[in-house]
């Protein structure tokens, strides 16, 4: 039992030891007043057995939590970017595991094992059966907020964080023929004309779920659809429309009332595409493993494979990587007598 200086505050750690077994408790406080009354406090409820005691109104503690750099992050970083509920429940997904009370500083290499360990394993284990490239993900949020931790220096260092190898395996795409008979479904069968809308614009466009919905009437012009912020953050995108993207972005502004042209949540399109998934009426087509975002794949591989330059790909997707582009490339075109020809000489 004591009190330790931690980056100018006060940590008030507490123990105590019955049957072999060691209880800890610990608190920081910005004074060490607060700190010592805390331990009194606290050492008397361990050893009678009651609930751990909560700092007095106006302490610091709940500011060092790793839930509280969380929402501090949130704020910082992720409020005004693309899917902005989809990283809330990631994070409300972490803190849950971590536990709210969890000080950011206890947040340690072999408690990120134990969360990727709890993230990789079987569902009908308990575990949340993520793959890889998910995983990483959420180790890079969890970086983000060890790193604003650090800056403000309430942890003396940054805690390893292992990122897991990814599956380079083939990226799902549908041919034109499967693309073909799900917009006719939608449109003729569900007569879903959101569904059919968003997903034509989807594939003519290559734009993601959280970009489509926040496509606005001022965006369209006669070079093509702008999208001033993209997840690479990088400057605004101009990406020219096929005359049946334009034309229905146009009905669009004609049929929706406000600014956006897809007025709906972040999540609005998986119901409806699930379902349409699973419609008799494709019921001879495999699509098990595709989703919403298989449809900005589709696109990418249709401009590959129709031999558009790999930068300019790269450019219209909005990759912030060259080699995320590159996992297309075996799907271009091959001139064999321009590889043949040096060869032969």
């Amino acid at each position: 039992m004591g009190i330790t200086v931690r980056s100018n505050n006060f940590r008030a750690d507490v123990s105590h030891t019955v049957d072999g077994k060691t209880q800890r408790w610990r608190q920081t406080f910005d004074n060490i007043v607060d700190a010592q009354a805390w331990m009194g406090v606290a050492k008397k409820a361990m050893i009678n057995g009651q609930p751990e005691p909560q700092p007095n109104s106006g302490s610091t503690t709940t500011k060092f939590t790793f839930k509280a750099f969380a929402d501090r992050c949130f704020n910082l970083h992720w409020k005004d970017k693309s899917q902005p509920v989809k990283k809330q429940k990631m994070i409300k997904a972490m803190v849950s595991f971590f536990g709210e009370k969890t000080l950011i500083e206890d947040i340690t290499f072999e408690k990120i094992t134990d969360f990727v360990l709890h993230c990789d394993e079987d569902k009908s284990m308990g575990g949340l059966g993520n793959a890889g490239g998910t995983i990483n993900r959420k180790l890079s949020t969890i970086s983000v907020i060890m790193k604003q931790a650090f800056k403000e220096g309430k942890i003396p260092k940054m805690p390893s964080i292992d990122k897991l190898k990814e599956n380079g395996g083939r990226q799902r795409w549908l041919t034109k023929e499967e693309a073909k008979e799900m917009l006719e479904v939608a449109e003729n069968y569900f007569c879903d004309l959101d569904l059919y809308h968003g997903m034509k614009v989807s594939l003519d466009t290559g734009v993601r779920a959280g970009e489509l919905i926040k496509i606005r009437r001022q965006d369209i012009t006669e070079q093509g659809l702008i999208i001033p912020v993209r997840k690479s953050k990088k400057l605004p995108t101009m990406i020219p429309l096929t005359t049946k993207a334009r034309a229905i972005l146009e009905v669009r502004c004609k049929m929706t009332n406000g600014d956006r042209l897809f007025p709906f949540g972040d999540s609005w399109y998986k119901t409806s595409f699930n379902n349409l998934k699973d419609s008799n009426k494709l019921a001879h087509l495999d699509l098990s493993d595709v989703c919403w975002h298989t449809l900005r794949h589709t696109t990418c591989s249709w401009l590959i494979q129709g031999g558009i330059n790999l930068v300019r790909v790269q450019q219209l997707m909005g990759h912030s990587n060259i080699s995320t582009t590159m996992r297309y490339a075996h799907l271009a075109p091959i001139n064999s007598a321009e590889y043949i020809s040096p060869l032969e000489e």
